[in-house]
């Protein structure tokens, strides 16, 4: 659902949310722009941030050619919710009121309430930052605990306090120590995204279950798990071992996390790499894995993984990684992406779009080695991985480590500065991690 608000100061802001009211995308336009054309930039972000969005309602002021435009360019299904011509009183739109329940979130934070910022961006950034409190606050929310009865007559039953599973300020300690510029809209978004996956794998608005962030260990789990497997019902197993069926009730809601935990992955659909990964690297003894030796195929130290696994209803979920194997580690990750195999056959093809040949079937051995080990090799030289890997690190699977690959350009950190990269920071990173002089670095001019 999209929709706008018009600010005292002259902008508007656009913004798209999914049918529980999370936000996804955000516009922010001068006042003067008509609402269908700064729709436009809104739908292209949506539709490249969430392919899987099909269908999108927006209101009455994006009526016209918006929707057919829509439907010829980016192949998406824009539907208009109008108002009844004969309706003269207050009625609740369908699908309206999602959106207007959260801008009432926005609105609570006295940043948004008003534009103070100087350029448009800042603002949005603020939004972002406005819906990662909301979204915390919900995940971690506690009920306030009762206070002790002085007798039985004057005791109201309350309900019980549950621990969080985790806390607002924990996450957001990331976004807190990100230095405000341009670049901390998008990493907000980015988080944004991780902590709406959290919300909802916590279920829902209520906090989660105070076992799930960790079980504590108790030796009556092991017995809960034999009556189980018998078919015996939590009163069952609070009558065998003499406890309340609340309590049994709490370690049959363990047993069943911890054979969540221990179940195997989701199975893999497929594992690329990119050409010439092995450049400059010392592999060790691995006949099955894909070697492309070319000397004319360079990739200046950047290698490419592409992981999918098997999803429901016949779809793959994707995730992607860009990895620095001579000093960085993971600069970029991507996902999980939902798609279906056609999707997943031109994300390949765009993937490694930059590298000269076509990428490497790869086992996953393979890329848990040059992810996690160049990750580990990074946190080494005082380089932490991209936030996104949070999100996308659970597709590799577990790495025990340490690996084979001895990382670095002939086993020595070699820094290749990017286009839009400032080097000074990372240099001096490096002379305080290991000194002058162990270290080389290539500085492209602009």
């Amino acid at each position: 659902m999209i929709t706008n608000e018009a600010q005292d100061k002259g902008r508007k802001r656009h913004i798209a949310v999914d049918v529980t009211g999370l936000l996804l995308c955000v516009v922010i336009t001068a006042a003067s722009v008509q609402d269908r054309d700064a729709a436009r930039p809104l739908l292209r972000r949506l539709a490249a941030s969430y392919r899987t969005v099909t269908l999108t309602w927006a209101d009455g002021g994006y009526a016209g050619k918006l929707v057919t435009w829509a439907a010829a360019t980016l192949h998406r299904t824009l539907q208009i919710v109008k108002r009844p011509d004969n309706l003269h009183t207050f009625k609740v739109l369908p699908r309206r009121w999602v959106v207007e329940r959260t801008f009432g979130w926005i609105m609570k934070h006295r940043r948004c309430v008003r534009d103070y910022e100087r350029l448009p961006q800042h603002h949005e950034t603020y939004l972002y930052w406005a819906m990662i409190h909301v979204m915390a606050a919900r995940v971690a929310r506690r009920q306030s605990p009762a206070p002790p009865a002085r007798s039985r007559r004057q005791h109201r039953p309350r309900p019980r306090q549950r621990e969080p599973c985790c806390k607002p300020h924990e996450v957001l300690k990331q976004a807190l120590s990100l230095p405000f510029n341009l670049r901390l809209r998008s990493r907000l978004r980015g988080l944004a995204v991780w902590l709406r996956g959290v919300y909802r794998a916590s279920g829902g608005w209520v906090s989660c279950c105070p076992t799930i962030g960790s079980v504590q260990p108790d030796e009556r789990l092991e017995r809960v798990r034999l009556l189980r497997e018998r078919g015996q019902t939590p009163k069952q197993i609070a009558r065998v071992l003499g406890i309340k069926s609340a309590e049994a009730a709490r370690l049959v809601r363990a047993v069943a996390i911890m054979a969540q935990a221990e179940a195997p992955g989701p199975a893999l659909a497929g594992c690329w790499i990119s050409p010439a990964w092995s450049a400059g690297l010392t592999v060790g003894d691995h006949p099955g894995w894909p070697l492309h030796e070319d000397p004319a195929v360079g990739t200046d130290g950047l290698a490419a993984v592409l992981v999918a696994r098997k999803h429901r209803y016949g779809k793959v979920s994707v995730c992607g990684y860009l990895a620095d194997v001579y000093c960085l580690g993971v600069k970029n990750a991507l996902g999980p992406e939902i798609m279906d195999d056609f999707g997943l056959r031109g994300l390949v093809r765009d993937f490694f779009s930059g590298y000269h040949g076509d990428p490497l079937e790869a086992p996953i051995e393979l890329a848990r080695e040059v992810v996690f080990g160049s990750i580990e090799y990074a946190r080494g030289l005082g380089f932490d991985p991209h936030p996104g890997f949070a999100a996308a690190e659970a597709h590799l699977g577990s790495w025990t480590g340490p690996g084979t690959i001895t990382f670095g350009k002939d086993g020595k950190p070699l820094y290749i500065s990017g286009p839009y990269d400032d080097p000074r920071p990372v240099i001096r990173t490096l002379e305080r991690t290991i000194g002058r002089g162990n270290f080389e670095f290539l500085v492209v001019a602009g």
